[in-house]
């Protein structure tokens, strides 16, 4: 529904209750968690229907060919693809169908930007697009799209919020 909105979907999920480092990432500790893809993200930036972010490719994210796993990359587009609709929407709805198109790899220690769209909102459907960008080269090596139900009856970001033990600030 707002920019504010979608900070603290995301915020909720990357644990914010963890201490914050120097360089404004959080101390997290728990690496290996599904989500651990997020705990890396940098200049997370959110603007009705758009959510950019940045990383760096961590050795924690990669295959046993040194870059980011293809698994990482799905988390990406799931967990961010709904951050973009909660710019738009309080209804974060449950997946339908994701797809993703891996085009090239992103070594460790790369940094990868991730766009995150909403092509679409309907009353019940949202249909969502990730780009995932290698910085050095400018090449798009990866595409996402990610379509969702949007319940009519569902709850705001409080249900998220109770799943992941989290507590969100004031709206």
């Amino acid at each position: 529904m707002s920019e504010e909105y979608a900070l603290q979907f995301l915020q909720a999920n990357m644990h914010l209750s963890a201490p914050e480092l120097e360089d404004g990432r959080l101390d997290l500790n728990n690496a290996g968690q599904f989500d651990a893809v997020l705990h890396s993200l940098c200049d997370l930036r959110a603007a009705r229907g758009v959510l950019t972010c940045e990383f760096t490719v961590p050795a924690s994210l990669c295959n046993r060919r040194g870059t980011l796993h293809g698994g990482a990359i799905g988390t990406i587009v799931d967990i961010l693809s709904t951050g973009a609709l909660a710019t738009q929407s309080e209804r974060l709805g449950v997946s339908l169908n994701i797809n993703t198109d891996y085009l090239i790899a992103i070594p460790q220690g790369e940094q990868c930007k991730v766009v995150c769209k909403v092509v679409k909102l309907g009353r019940t459907i949202a249909t969502l697009n990730v780009e995932l960008w290698r910085q050095k080269t400018g090449q798009l090596a990866a595409q996402g799209r990610h379509v969702k139900f949007l319940d009519t009856a569902e709850k705001r970001l409080e249900a998220w919020c109770v799943v992941l033990g989290a507590v969100p600030a004031a709206y």
